[in-house]
């Protein structure tokens, strides 16, 4: 059975129920430092800057060999004239 928005249109806008004001509610954060140190894919940071740092050195290496061609070019240019 498929069920569409329309069917949950009684609960959609149901306020969640109040806390009570002896808990005082953490703001977020904060529960992002207390959950940071828990990854859940080991070794994706690490992963993740090794393929920054191949990007990146192909975009300085990309952009280098572009200026290179423009000056070979403008070298080829002055020398003709």
């Amino acid at each position: 059975m498929e069920h569409t928005k329309s069917d949950y249109q009684d609960i959609i806008n149901i306020k969640w129920p109040q806390q009570k004001e002896s808990r005082i509610r953490m703001n977020v954060k904060e529960r992002a430092k207390i959950f940071l140190s828990f990854s859940a894919l080991k070794g994706y940071e690490e992963a993740l800057n090794e393929k920054n740092i191949a990007h990146l050195s192909t975009v300085l290496a990309d952009k280098i060999d572009s200026k290179f061609v423009d000056t070979r070019l403008v070298t080829n240019k002055t020398s003709d004239e």
